[in-house]
This record gives structure tokens, sequence and C-alpha cells, in this order.
């Protein structure tokens, strides 16, 4: 029997970088898909700028869009597959575009019930430097958002 929920979450959405704090963030994703008998999606957004890289007439930007897709494709299935059941196991995605604005409307599109999102926990000089998909997912997400932090609590 599925364990019933109050808060009713039946889709998380992940989205991903691949990196250690990512990885994180689809633990416990994995762990509420369990908990809550919910499905588990994932989400890599490419944000490379195709058009810019293929004025330089040097590179095949289509050659390098379809490769850069292969490539997160193959590794968006083993991360779910290494770590979500197989019964709780959603789509991946891959899209273009700016990682915040694309997993906010996709997580709108398509109903979210919670987004678990990593961060890397900058502060100061280095978050306005390098912005924050994370804060920008947290402020605009049409669901709520866990956000799970890259360093082990002590």
């Amino acid at each position: 029997m599925a364990n019933p929920s109050v808060i009713g979450v039946n889709s998380i959405l992940v989205p991903t970088d691949f990196s250690e704090a990512s990885e994180k963030a689809v633990e416990y994703a994995a762990d509420l898909a369990t908990t809550f008998d919910a499905k588990v999606s994932m989400i890599y957004v490419d944000d490379l700028n195709y058009s810019e890289i293929g004025m330089f007439g040097i590179v095949d930007a289509d050659r390098l869009r379809q490769e850069t897709k292969a490539r997160a494709s193959d590794k968006l299935e083993r991360l779910i597959g290494q770590y979500i059941p197989e019964a709780s196991r959603g789509e991946t995605l891959v899209v273009e575009g700016k990682p915040g604005l694309e997993i906010v409307e996709y997580a709108a599109k398509a109903e979210v019930d919670l987004l678990v999102v990593s961060t890397h926990g900058h502060t100061g000089l280095s978050h306005m430097l390098l912005g924050s998909t994370a804060e920008y997912v947290v402020r605009r997400a049409p669901c709520p958002v866990l956000s799970v932090h890259d360093r082990d609590s002590a």
C-alpha cells in the first residue's frame, strides 16, 4: 500500500550539473520518492551559446550541440539508474538555455510537486560573480523547493 501523504508529493524534479553537490540532491530525492511513492525526473540545462561558438567558424556548433546533448543524456540515465529505484524513475531531460529559467519553466509545465536542488554555498563576492541558479529557482519556482547543501553537516 502506498504511503499516504498530507502534502501530496507525486512528482519530484532534480536539476543537475553532474557535480558532487548535485548527486547529493539526487540521493535526497531518492529517499523522498520512496517515502511519498513519487516519481523522480531529472533535468540538465546546457547553457552554452552555440550561436556564438559557431560564428568563429572553427567549431561545428551543431555537432558540438549534438555531442553535448548525447553525453548529458547518458550521464542522466546513469545517475537516475544509480540512485533512483526503478519504480520511482520519471523522465530525464536535456534542454538548452539559462538553467534557472529552464528549470522553473519545466517545473511549471510538468506540474512538479517538489524541486530538489543542490547549492554550492557561495556567499558574498563569489555569489555575486557566479550568480545562483538555486537562488533563482527558490525565488521563482511554482512549487516547494528543497535546497541541499554540498557540505556535510557536522
